[in-house]
């Protein structure tokens, strides 16, 4: 890992910022390598730049982000990004906008985010998803450090997150069973990314919401295969913020099949309010790092 991505806290609203690009249309970003997997930006990081071009170029105070489903077509790489945006339909209440975000000068696919943005309407009101039982994350251990570096793939990203454990166990130790396919850790930004409003920004819960393999590995046991799981898609579905800087993260993989895993991530505040709702279908790549160089 070059010394670049250990060089202090990243600021998630910095390295995420848009910039008007050259043709109407058109946003920049230029994206650090510190929201990285071991081999690419995190899907979840990338979406969150689309979206924000989305909002930018909408131009609607009371029109939020409602929902937002991206397509991981081809691989986007830190750097420089171009960002196009496409109007389906921008209505009085509710609009309907395509963000196209790849590396400049790059011809592939890249990733496509069709987004929902509305105000708030008269409606119903309730929750019928229950937040899991957790203490405080101060009375929450941090993860276990693996035994060497080297047992670990390094993933950038997580250096800019600070977690603590509710359930889950380490995938290098044998003193556990598997069986039950689920992952919760409360999780914060060691840059917390607050609006002016006081409330986190929440794009970044968009970009929290791609963290959903350690429920496979769960699920599996010890002694599994290495793994790699890339994102094929995500849609996340945005309900609120929070004030807070702790949020509980909750993952489950309702289905792994055909070399695919569907699993479904949740974030609660502390108050026990549900933040985001999201779910992704992944594809497994067995082996170690070394077998998944591009």
């Amino acid at each position: 890992m070059s010394s670049t991505l250990r060089s202090g806290p990243a600021n998630f609203q910095t390295d995420t910022r848009i910039d008007p690009g050259d043709r109407p249309g058109h946003y920049r970003c230029s994206l650090s390598g510190r929201w990285s997997t071991p081999l690419f930006p995190f899907g979840g990081v990338v979406s969150a730049i689309g979206l924000r071009a989305i909002m930018r170029e909408l131009d609607h105070p009371t029109h939020q982000i409602r929902s937002a489903t991206t397509v991981y077509s081809s691989a986007v790489a830190e750097g420089e990004l171009d960002i196009e945006i496409q109007p389906l339909r921008v209505g009085k209440r509710m609009s309907q906008l395509l963000a196209r975000v790849r590396n400049v000068g790059s011809d592939d696919a890249g990733h496509t985010t069709l987004a929902v943005l509305g105000e708030a309407r008269e409606g119903f009101e309730f929750t019928a998803a229950s937040r899991p039982e957790a203490k405080p994350p101060e009375e929450c251990p941090p993860p276990e450090e693996p035994p060497s570096a080297g047992d670990r793939w390094q993933a950038p990203f997580f250096e800019q997150i600070e977690t603590r454990m509710v359930l889950g166990h380490p995938p290098w130790k044998d003193d556990w069973s598997g069986g039950r396919a689920e992952y919760i850790r409360w999780m914060r930004f060691l840059v917390p990314p607050f609006l002016e409003s006081g409330e986190l920004d929440p794009l970044a819960l968009v970009a929290l919401t791609d963290t959903m393999p350690p429920a496979v590995t769960q699920y599996l046991g010890p002694g599994a295969p290495m793994f790699f799981a890339p994102s094929c898609d995500l849609t996340v579905h945005v309900f609120g913020s929070t004030r807070g800087e702790w949020v509980l993260v909750q993952v489950t993989c309702s289905r792994a099949g055909d070399g695919y895993a569907s699993a479904r991530a949740r974030i609660w505040d502390r108050q026990g309010a549900l933040l985001v709702e999201a779910t992704q279908l992944m594809y497994l790549r067995l082996g170690g790092p070394g077998d998944l160089a591009p």
